[in-house]
């Protein structure tokens, strides 16, 4: 082919977040120079070249709004309610799935068990760290059922090796003066194997 007597511009590509699953295959999450918005990158080249295959438009804000299972498999949701989706061929198509909006740490074991937890990160009397929802999917993320989350107040950290089982550990927080908080020296340790039906608490 003839080249273009003008070359398309090249703008800057920020990666925030990258997950490899191979040498060769990964997800990114990315922003453009021009248009601010966040974008869903997959490269099979090793990084060599990344293809944008964004489901739709994703607003920026905080975090990483989406959860790459595998080489196939991923989840994408915008900060308000905009659509939430879901690919089984890496991202060549998306289907719409029940909705994720926000600020979630979401986290999927396999292509049908998942957890979700959304918190606040200063509570209703400014002295805690609210947990609003916590909840379990069984299908992939169409319909979630609320579920206990872990006990007591302050920042929470939770790992996920199963579908069932889950460790959380919380650290409270401490009032010192002029209203400011900084984390207590206590951490609290829980952990749950139905699925956050019931905790159980190490001090």
């Amino acid at each position: 082919p003839t080249a273009s007597a003008t070359l398309p511009p090249k703008f800057e590509l920020i990666i925030s977040h990258i997950k490899m699953m191979d040498r060769t295959i990964g997800w990114a999450v990315g922003q453009f120079q021009i248009d601010g918005e966040k974008h869903i990158l997959r490269t099979t080249d090793g990084g060599g070249t990344w293809h944008d295959v964004s489901p739709g438009q994703l607003e920026p804000f905080g975090g990483v709004p989406a959860f790459f299972l595998d080489s196939q498999l991923a989840w994408v949701w915008g900060r308000s309610q905009v659509g939430t989706w879901r690919t089984e061929d890496g991202g060549q198509s998306w289907t719409t799935v029940g909705s994720i909006y926000g600020q979630h740490d979401v986290w999927f074991n396999d292509s049908q068990h998942g957890w979700k937890m959304m918190a606040t990160l200063w509570g209703l009397s400014y002295v805690q760290f609210d947990i609003d929802s916590f909840a379990t999917t069984q299908d992939g993320g169409e319909t979630w059922e609320e579920a206990n989350p872990p006990p007591g107040v302050g920042s929470t950290f939770i790992a996920f090796p199963s579908e069932y089982v889950a460790w959380a550990i919380r650290a409270g927080f401490t009032k010192v003066d002029y209203g400011i908080h900084n984390l207590a020296v206590t951490f609290y340790v829980h952990s749950t194997s139905d699925g956050g039906g019931t905790w159980k608490s190490y001090a």
